[in-house]
């Protein structure tokens, strides 16, 4: 399946895609367990902050 656009996803095992054109897709992946991401949620939404600051979303 062809992505063509962007996927913000939350919990755990969650994967966000984000789209930058044709042939540019970059992932932010959350943990699988679930009582991991529990325990690091926290550092899962740093995680997507510093993406969308370094990329000006």
């Amino acid at each position: 399946m062809e992505e063509k656009q962007t996927i913000l996803a939350a919990g755990a095992g969650g994967a966000s895609k984000f789209v930058f054109g044709a042939e540019h897709i970059e992932r932010v992946e959350n943990v699988k367990d679930v009582a991991q991401y529990i325990g690091r949620i926290e550092e899962m939404i740093e995680r997507k902050r510093i993406f969308f600051a370094a990329n000006h979303l």
